[in-house]
């Protein structure tokens, strides 16, 4: 269950507890565990009373440069393809991830946290960058005459792709889900390239310019 508090979202999460306790976590989520027995007014009143601590010490963290993470709650940004819609968590019996013009609407049971619609956004970027592999990876590979013997998608922190140069398997970045098509494209040559050539010398680079002449352009929108 989410509940806003003066433009702050809190996470609430019934537990076996005696008391309630309301915790700031370093990506600036904000989280309240209370005891089963809790009514929404009960917790909707302790919020209004922590209001100002939140507040002062939300600001506090942020002015230190702490930078949020996501929280997959109601009002954050979410990212399809370059597309930016904000997120609307529902109440559901069940997880589904639709598009409705400007919002992206989670259903969501209400016992999901934080990391449970993770798990499942994940499993939704997944399904939709598998879709738009499988289109346009077959296409680079006719045009440049360089095969994959197979991809992988992985959710990597310091690399867009990856490739074996011995096995020709290629690894995509699962966070593409959420940047311009024409940086899949990208990333897409880029690693059939390396099926020809390992390093990034003149010889790579030529493939690049050859079959894609505006590459600088579509890698810039990965380093924004």
């Amino acid at each position: 269950m989410q509940i806003e508090i003066d433009g702050i979202v809190v996470e609430v999460t019934k537990k076996s507890v005696k008391n309630m306790n309301l915790r700031i976590l370093e990506n600036l989520c904000v989280t309240l565990s209370v005891p089963k027995s809790s009514t929404y007014a009960e917790i909707s009143g302790f919020l209004h009373s922590k209001s100002n601590w939140l507040k002062k010490n939300l600001d506090k963290m942020k002015k230190r440069g702490i930078k949020p993470a996501p929280c997959y709650v109601t009002g954050e940004e979410f990212y399809l393809f370059g597309e930016r819609y904000t997120l609307i968590v529902i109440e559901s019996s069940r997880y589904s991830l639709t598009i409705d013009g400007d919002k992206a609407l989670l259903y969501a049971t209400s016992d999901s946290d934080k990391a449970h619609r993770e798990k499942y956004i994940n499993s939704f970027y997944r399904k939709e960058l598998k879709e738009k592999i499988d289109f346009y990876l077959p296409k680079w590979e006719q045009l440049t005459g360089l095969h994959s013997s197979s991809y992988q998608i992985k959710n990597m922190k310091t690399r867009w792709g990856t490739c074996n140069t011995r096995t020709k398997k290629i690894w995509i970045n699962l966070q593409l889900a959420k940047k311009p098509l024409e940086a899949l494209w990208y990333v897409l040559l880029h690693e059939l390239a390396h099926i020809r050539v390992y390093d990034h010398g003149p010889a790579f680079i030529s493939i690049l310019d050859k079959h894609m002449p505006d590459w600088r352009e579509k890698k810039s929108m990965l380093d924004s």
